[in-house]
């Protein structure tokens, strides 16, 4: 998980060759350069964290719709933040939200076709529980919030460093690397601005 601790920019061919234990040139030779091994790891890391995240709001919604119940906006958040802030998943939320902000500061070839091909399918997703779970929210209010949501997620998450902001602001009472308060607070932040009546 080099590219989440440290960023692709400031990870190595000769340190990836070394973790993995593999010659340099065989880097190389399966993928040409480290923008394309790069690229080959976002394609993996996109499609397996969102095949999972579909399987499980579908199977979460199935049991609300069995029960004939509006589905709960916390639990929905919540299967939404898993892949970035569950247990167990701090370096892989990094390498995540890494991803998206690269995405967005500097878009490349590859990023529509990424978005549309593994992204946009959950997403739709997403904002259709959404709208179930909050009613009295104007449709085109939901998709404004599912927009600052994943901004806002991020922005936070990419910032896990010993030295992180909030804990330079706070003098170390709010701290990043806390995975369980920032999992609270961040749902916590994200029901009350999702479920904030539309004016």
């Amino acid at each position: 998980m080099l590219f989440a601790e440290k960023g692709p920019e400031k990870t190595s061919l000769r340190e990836l060759s070394a973790i993995a234990s593999v010659n340099l040139s065989a880097v190389g030779y399966h993928f040409g350069s480290k923008k394309k091994l790069e690229e080959a790891v976002y394609e993996r890391v996109s499609a397996r964290i969102n095949k999972e995240r579909i399987a499980e709001l579908a199977d979460y919604m199935a049991i609300v719709q069995r029960k004939n119940q509006r589905p709960e906006l916390e639990t929905i958040l919540q299967i939404f933040l898993n892949p970035y802030v569950g247990p167990g998943n701090e370096q892989q939320g990094v390498l995540l939200a890494r991803m998206m902000m690269r995405d967005r500061l500097a878009p490349s070839a590859s990023t529509q076709r990424r978005l549309s091909k593994h992204f946009d399918p959950w997403a739709t997703r997403f904002i259709a529980a959404l709208m179930l779970a909050c009613p009295d929210v104007d449709k085109a209010e939901i998709y404004w919030r599912y927009t600052y949501m994943t901004s806002a997620i991020s922005m936070i998450v990419t910032d896990r460093s010993k030295n992180n902001r909030i804990s330079r602001l706070s003098g170390g009472v709010a701290d990043a690397t806390n995975n369980v308060e920032l999992r609270r607070t961040l749902l916590r932040f994200l029901t009350g601005a999702m479920s904030s009546p539309s004016t």
